[in-house]
């Protein structure tokens, strides 16, 4: 599972978009963006915009209580 957040990108949000691959989760954040912050859209073209999330994307942490055993 992959994850990017509105707060990763610079955007004081709590919105943390998911997704099995980085490019489901940028496309998550991006469709939260154009909705939520269209003032911070339109300040790059969406190529510019996918370009600096995929950049920042990250593996989404499991809860300690979801982590599998260590041997």
């Amino acid at each position: 599972m992959k994850n990017i957040s509105c707060m990763d990108m610079g955007v004081t949000c709590p919105f943390v978009a998911e997704g099995e691959t980085a490019e489901d989760a940028v496309m998550n954040l991006t469709t939260h963006a154009t909705v939520t912050h269209p003032e911070e859209v339109a300040k790059m073209t969406p190529e510019q915009m996918k370009e600096a999330m995929m950049a920042k994307f990250h593996d989404a942490v499991l809860p300690v209580e979801e982590m599998p055993p260590t041997a």
